[in-house]
């Protein structure tokens, strides 16, 4: 049995990644959490050097992206896409919250 590459680790220049999520090194760094649909694409902290206008790029796999410079604004999308997150209840047959 082949063992499968360890993660890659975030660059230590970058905000740590939250719980929950998987670090990427793509074309930007990023961070991904499937159970909360959301990605954070990283751009470089020098505005003259980023592709994107903002620093931090959130995609919400049904809601709008959000750019920001605020990393903290970034905790608080994941803070209110935990507390929006629903469970399948198979015995009620209904999504509930966990």
């Amino acid at each position: 049995m082949t063992k499968r590459p360890a993660a890659p680790k975030p660059p230590p220049h970058l905000p740590p990644v939250p719980d929950g999520f998987t670090y990427l090194d793509s074309v930007l760094p990023s961070c991904q959490s499937e159970k909360l649909g959301l990605a954070i694409c990283i751009d470089h902290v020098d505005p003259a050097q980023r592709q994107f206008e903002k620093r931090f790029v959130v995609q919400h796999v049904v809601a709008d992206t959000v750019k920001t410079d605020d990393w903290n604004e970034v905790l608080q999308i994941i803070s209110k896409a935990e507390d929006d997150l629903l469970s399948w209840n198979a015995e009620k047959h209904l999504f509930e919250k966990p």
